[in-house]
């Protein structure tokens, strides 16, 4: 399909404006109305619907890269420390021209803060990230997650470092040189969680000692308060770590699912389930409980034995383990350590022995997998089916290269004939939908450290996505 948008590339791609903000106004009014009647969407079918949705978005993302490089010049390329008023009262100057900037775009001047300081770091630090934005290969949230990531790993830099660092110290752009080197490699082939868990897994490698040093300061904080909901109801709010939290969701979930006697939606017997269990009333024994708060954490062999400084990646979690951490929960009964090792997929092949794989395979597939693994869903792989890519029915095997993890909704899809994929030998998995579309759903966790052999060419020029 013709790139129906095509003439706005003169205006939205590259680095600057070769026409006036009027003209801008003009050719972007015009392009819209051109294409914006009910008879022309009408008109397309299925396929050019997908191709024209595609080529919005790409097209959006490169006006986003431009706004963020206006953003910049109008409220300058760093804060600015406070002026002082003539009545003796300091104020600073970036909130002046984040309220300026704010007014101008109806929004309120906390919201304009955060967009100063967000295209604030992308121009500055992160010239990969907007590059990807004014291509079109990723879209704004993507590149909001990054340079928020940007902003917390300079924190940690600030927070090991006895002096205090610049904006423009050479350290923070070495640093930011190699985080955007570990997200870049897959910032425009992942959902938003996706790329936030990235994120947050290589500011733990990066930045370590801080990271550490950030969760001591936050567990003092921890604690638990209840609050009047109305109506009868308490609300309980509950701070504690990450992995706490991990263990206790589990145990909820697992007794939710299956403590017949609680009733209601799944949220409403989670929290049936809690009140059994501190007040001694949970039909699920203390030991099925201890076993169901097992977190899984994929580590690797170099970590384990301190060769290496790699973060671990807990299974269907938001966040990650730093080194030091999960050597130090090493015996935590609650953890359940995936030490990856090439030969271990060798170990779980059964071939056509049996339909049903078993538990040690299923565990296997599933932390490989990470999530199901049809495109743009996150369902964690923990509650998803372990399905046979080729059908057994059709000759397929019962090993973990014929098994993946899909959730009961592209399961279904998959089985009906609607969606059909492959798992490729390097972990992707590649799907055809019925308007006969091919998306890839890229590999996430076939290696503990997925970032470790790749690097990316800050200076190269980098290719507009396939719309």
């Amino acid at each position: 399909m013709k790139d129906l948008l095509a003439p706005i590339e003169s205006l939205a791609g590259g680095h600057k404006i070769a026409v006036t903000a009027d003209d801008f106004a003009a050719h972007s009014l015009e392009l819209v109305s051109q294409f914006s009647g009910a008879d022309f969407i009408a008109g397309l079918d299925v396929s050019e619907a997908f191709t024209l949705i595609g080529q919005i978005d790409s097209h959006i993302s490169s006006l986003m890269a431009l706004r963020a490089r206006a953003v910049v010049v109008a409220v300058g390329d760093k804060p600015e420390r406070a002026r002082t008023l003539s009545r003796g009262t300091d104020v600073a100057l970036e909130d002046v021209r984040s309220s300026e900037l704010g007014a101008y775009l109806r929004i309120s001047p906390l919201a304009a803060r955060n967009m100063a300081e967000v295209c604030r770091d992308l121009v500055r630090w992160l010239p990969t990230t907007i590059r990807h934005l004014e291509v079109g290969n990723i879209d704004y949230g993507k590149a909001r997650i990054v340079a928020e990531g940007a902003h917390q790993l300079y924190t940690n830099l600030c927070l090991i470092e006895e002096d205090a660092l610049e904006l423009d110290d050479p350290k923070v752009f070495e640093y930011m040189e190699r985080f955007e080197q570990i997200v870049c490699m897959l910032i425009y082939r992942r959902t938003n969680s996706e790329v936030r868990v990235a994120v947050r897994r290589a500011i733990a490698q990066l930045t370590p000692l801080a990271e550490e040093t950030r969760h001591e300061v936050g567990k003092r904080e921890r604690g638990v308060e209840f609050v009047d909901h109305g109506d009868g109801m308490t609300l309980m709010q509950a701070l504690m770590t990450n992995l706490d939290a991990a263990k206790v969701k589990n145990v909820l979930e697992f007794c939710a699912k299956n403590d017949e006697s609680l009733t209601g939606t799944h949220i409403n017997r989670m929290s049936d389930a809690l009140v059994g269990i501190v007040l001694g009333e949970s039909e699920i024994t203390a030991e099925r409980r201890h076993s169901a708060a097992q977190v899984n954490v994929v580590v690797s062999l170099e970590t384990l034995l301190g060769l290496s400084d790699a973060p671990a990646d807990v299974i269907g979690a938001d966040f990650a383990l730093t080194a030091n951490q999960v050597r130090e929960l090493a015996g935590n009964s609650h953890l359940r350590r995936m030490v990856v090792d090439p030969s271990t997929g060798a170990l779980l092949e059964l071939g056509r022995r049996s339909y049903e794989p078993s538990r040690q395979m299923k565990d296997f597939v599933k932390l490989r997998d990470r999530k199901c693994r049809a495109p743009g869903c996150v369902r964690n792989a923990m509650r998803c089916d372990v399905d046979h890519i080729q059908a057994w029915d059709d000759g397929g095997e019962t090993n973990v290269n014929n098994l993946a993890s899909l959730c009961r909704r592209h399961h279904v899809l998959k089985t009906i004939g609607t969606w059909q994929y492959e798992l490729k030998p390097n972990g992707d998995t590649v799907w055809t939908l019925p308007d006969g579309q091919v998306i890839t759903d890229y590999a996430n966790g076939w290696s503990p450290e997925p970032f470790a052999d790749h690097t990316v060419d800050l200076s190269a020029d980098l290719e507009p996505c396939p719309f």
